[in-house]
């Protein structure tokens, strides 16, 4: 075999973080009331499939961001993707009653938020404070003329910025899906399961594809980079799995 690449020194200039995410996260009463109680029915009244909100017809316009804004409060553009994880899982309403969660996430750039990257979370000043403060209501009203029956019901909110990412999840620029997936990032020949270090062998998404399945592909590759036997042994089970999921 070829002896594994090492990543070049101009690695920065080649590849770039992909885009990081605000994500509000609203806690609610299932009733209606705004109280604890009430059974909420069928997923208190949400929709258990997911909902892309563009705000007009030219998706390319809709999804752009400038790459400064004289005022991110007000004109920070708002593609909101919406999901609620309680709406779809049939337990929930044994397990946490009468309460309901909804998670809208917003596609931001990082240079919004670079002023405040090297400040303590919780401790970066009123500003930035008073930002989050702003994108949270006006999220928050996005998702009520969304699903109005959620008018009254909010019992909690809060907002995740990049920084927010970067502390929480250890990334550098929030980047939600690792490196962002551009022909120059497929192209170079080192973002491979196999390292130049003898026993080292990489595993995730930037090794694959973005989300889960390419973090579980990104796993069968490494495993088959220790042993080639792998890639053998399993490929009537792959191959099993995929003609079942192509039948569904």
């Amino acid at each position: 075999d070829a002896p594994p690449v090492s990543p070049p020194a101009s690695t920065e200039t080649q590849v770039e973080p992909s885009l990081p995410f605000l994500y509000l996260f609203l806690g609610l009463s299932a009733d209606g009331g705004g109280g604890a109680g009430g059974s909420g029915g069928s997923g208190g009244g949400l929709p258990r499939h997911n909902i892309w909100s563009f705000g007009g017809w030219d998706h390319e316009r809709c999804s752009e961001l400038p790459p400064r804004l004289d005022d991110v409060a007000a004109d920070h553009p708002l593609l909101l993707f919406l999901s609620s994880p309680s709406a779809k899982d049939p337990a929930w309403e044994q397990r946490h009653p009468g309460k309901q969660v909804v998670l809208a996430l917003a596609p931001t750039r990082f240079e919004y938020w670079a002023e405040w990257r090297d400040g303590r979370i919780h401790k970066r000043g009123e500003a930035y404070d008073r930002l989050k403060r702003a994108l949270t209501e006006r999220m928050t009203e996005e998702v009520l003329r969304l699903l109005p029956q959620l008018r009254g019901r909010v019992e909690y909110c809060d907002l995740g910025t990049p920084l927010s990412s970067n502390f929480y999840l250890g990334t550098r620029h929030g980047e939600a899906y690792g490196l962002a997936h551009t022909p120059a990032r497929f192209a170079q020949p080192w973002l491979t399961p196999r390292t130049p270090l003898p026993g080292l062998y990489l595993a995730g998404q930037d090794v694959a594809t973005d989300g889960v399945t390419g973090g579980v592909i990104s796993g069968f590759m490494a495993a088959g980079a220790v042993d080639k036997t792998v890639f053998v042994a399993e490929a009537a089970t792959l191959l099993a799995a995929g003609v079942t999921a192509l039948a569904t």
